[in-house]
């Protein structure tokens, strides 16, 4: 029986047909991008909680929210702004109950927002 489910398994992924090439350019391309635009977002907010003088343990959970916030702010930014707010209150009270100080959650946002903002100008 196990052995059944094994192959089955494998006759599965062994079925599942590989992007093509120019396809896979195309997401590695996309990646690198996605990765200078977070890292710029990031290196800000690592200033901040350094003049902020927030402790290290809680570092890469500011960081999660940055890149939690830079995906609502993608997503949501030029269509729904009332459902992008609800978004933003509904993390910051997650991320609260992580133990992590609100008034240093805000700020990490205004400066994802800002950063956002400059790196996706609004296209007329």
């Amino acid at each position: 029986m196990i052995y059944k489910i094994v192959r089955r398994e494998q006759k599965k992924l062994s079925r599942r047909k590989l992007p093509s090439t120019e396809k896979q350019k195309k997401m590695v391309v996309g990646f690198l991008k996605y990765r200078m635009m977070i890292e710029q977002v990031e290196n800000e907010v690592h200033k901040l909680l350094n003049e902020l003088q927030v402790p290290l343990v809680y570092y890469q959970g500011y960081k999660d929210f940055t890149r939690q916030c830079f995906a609502n702010l993608k997503k949501l930014y030029y269509n729904d702004q009332s459902l992008l707010s609800q978004r933003f209150k509904e993390s910051i009270e997650m991320w609260q109950r992580m133990k992590l100080d609100e008034n240093v959650l805000h700020k990490v946002k205004e400066i994802t927002i800002k950063e956002f903002t400059m790196l996706f100008p609004k296209e007329l």
